[in-house]
């Protein structure tokens, strides 16, 4: 992959990974679900915006970027998660 051009999109819906001469290789909807009690990520991606509105108190799910765009100036910080297609642990 070295000399690859990729590219990222950090939607407010979506995150898109583009890598040339392949598309689009990952496509997942930009939510967190973390536990407010412990502060541990539970999940991301797809598998956090099915717990959307579905969760129980200490557990929320959120769009960290669309909150960041509705109030840009509020003193915010989101921990940045890697994980592996399937590995959201």
């Amino acid at each position: 992959m070295v000399g690859s051009d990729i590219g990222i999109d950090l939607g407010t819906a979506n995150v898109l990974v583009y890598i040339k001469g392949k598309g689009v290789v990952l496509r997942e909807p930009s939510v967190v679900a973390f536990d407010r009690d412990t502060n541990k990520i539970k999940a991301i991606g797809e598998d956090a915006r099915l717990m959307l509105g579905r969760t129980p108190g200490n557990i929320v799910a959120v769009r960290p970027l669309e909150i960041m765009w509705k109030d840009p100036f509020q003193e915010t910080t989101y921990k940045c998660v890697c994980a592996k297609r399937g590995d959201r642990s």
